[in-house]
C-alpha cells in the first residue's frame, strides 16, 4: 500500500513538472501582452481561431536548462512540486508556420 502511494505522488509530481513545460512553450507562442512590472499570472488558451506567429524552437533542451523555483502554497500546483521553468534561449530560433516545412526539418 505504501508503496502504491509513492507511485501516486511520484505520478502527480511528473504530471506537475510537465504541465509547468507545457505553459512555458504556450507562454512562448503566446507571449502575454501589457507591462513587465504586472503581477504574475498563469498562462490562458486563446480562444479558438487565434494562431501564434510566434513560433520557435529551443534547440537546447537539456537537465541543465530546467530550473527548479519554490514551492507556492497559493497554488494548488505547487504545494507539492516546485515551480518548473525553461532557461537559456540563447541558440533557439524561429521556425517557419506549419506547412511551409515539415517539423522533422532542422534550420
Amino acid at each position: 500500500m505504501a508503496t502504491e502511494a509513492k507511485q501516486s505522488i511520484l505520478n502527480r509530481m511528473l504530471s506537475v513538472i510537465l504541465f509547468c513545460l507545457i505553459r512555458t512553450c504556450k507562454a512562448k507562442a503566446y507571449p502575454p501582452k501589457g507591462d513587465e512590472d504586472a503581477a504574475v499570472q498563469l498562462e490562458t488558451i486563446p480562444r479558438p481561431g487565434i494562431r501564434a506567429n510566434n513560433w520557435k524552437a529551443h534547440d537546447d533542451l537539456h537537465g541543465g536548462n530546467i530550473m527548479l523555483g519554490d514551492m507556492d502554497s497559493n497554488c494548488p500546483e505547487h504545494t507539492l512540486c516546485p515551480v518548473v521553468k525553461l532557461i537559456d534561449f540563447g541558440l533557439s530560433g524561429q521556425l517557419a508556420p506549419w506547412g511551409e516545412r515539415p517539423l522533422w526539418f532542422r534550420r
